[in-house]
């Protein structure tokens, strides 16, 4: 059978995947970031990492195994340029905990030993939380929002244009998509941490903060199952409203770039 005939098969079985979860993951917690590309959930991540560090909390992002070109901000836990062939055979196994096809063609994949700490902060696609709760760990999931104009700033610096700062990224469209299904997504989830994001270095500190103390439970090692968070300054659900809105008008202008 043709590799990406074999990639589709696994695709449209996506939602009846199970991988091999370890023994090992139901002492562990993870904590999963979820939402819209350029919301800051890596650079929260990093916050949370060096906050877990000066509380003397063993934290680390999981690693990852993916078929696409390495980077020079890849952390040494990242398995890149795995070949196509090699990582759907690892999926056909079910050896990977969670696995996703990106907008960009790209695979990844996550298996259990790439989870080495007890608290595991991890950002992830929201059609992988099912997964990601089926392997034993103790989950807590949060969403990232932040303003529309906070939202469009990071989006024009880093992921809609190509290096001419003019012309759209292909896979931009596919991210608007992936955006506007993020944001649908948590509408009717209740069993979410809903924080926003405000533009700054001091509010993603303090997000940070936020979501290493309810993954730990005021650092003290215990698990809490603290009810929604609300950042009471600013409307998530206006946050997100503003978010699919935007989303939408790019959508179109990127489909108008095609047809130009």
């Amino acid at each position: 059978m043709e590799l990406e005939q074999r990639l589709k098969q696994l695709t449209d079985d996506r939602d009846n995947y199970e991988g091999l979860a370890d023994e090992s993951l139901k002492n562990k917690h993870l904590a999963m970031l979820l939402g819209p590309s350029a919301v800051g959930k890596s650079t929260i991540i990093g916050h949370i990492l060096s906050q877990a560090l000066e509380r003397g909390v063993l934290a680390a992002e999981p690693g990852t195994s993916t078929t696409r070109k390495g980077r020079p901000s890849d952390p040494s836990s990242y398995h890149t340029d795995i070949s196509r062939e090699k990582i759907i055979e690892m999926i056909e196994q079910r050896k990977p905990i969670n696995w996703s096809p990106s907008p960009t063609g790209e695979i990844y994949a996550t298996l259990p030993e790439d989870f080495y700490a007890p608290y595991n902060f991890m950002a992830c696609l929201p059609d992988s939380v099912p997964m990601l709760q089926a392997a034993g760990f103790k989950t807590t999931s949060f969403y990232i929002a932040t303003s529309a104009n906070s939202w469009y700033s990071q989006l024009e610096k880093d992921r809609m244009y190509q290096e001419d700062g003019k012309t759209f990224r292909p896979d931009f469209g596919q991210r608007m998509t992936e955006a506007m299904d993020s944001i649908v997504y948590i509408q009717n989830k209740y069993d979410v941490h809903r924080l926003v994001s405000k533009p700054g270095e001091e509010s993603l500190r303090r997000i940070a903060a936020r979501i290493l103390k309810l993954t730990t439970g005021n650092f003290g090692g215990m698990f809490n199952d603290a009810p929604l968070t609300y950042d009471k300054e600013e409307s998530f659900d206006a946050c997100c409203s503003e978010m699919y809105s935007l989303a939408m008008e790019l959508s179109i202008e990127f489909e108008n770039s095609l047809a130009a």
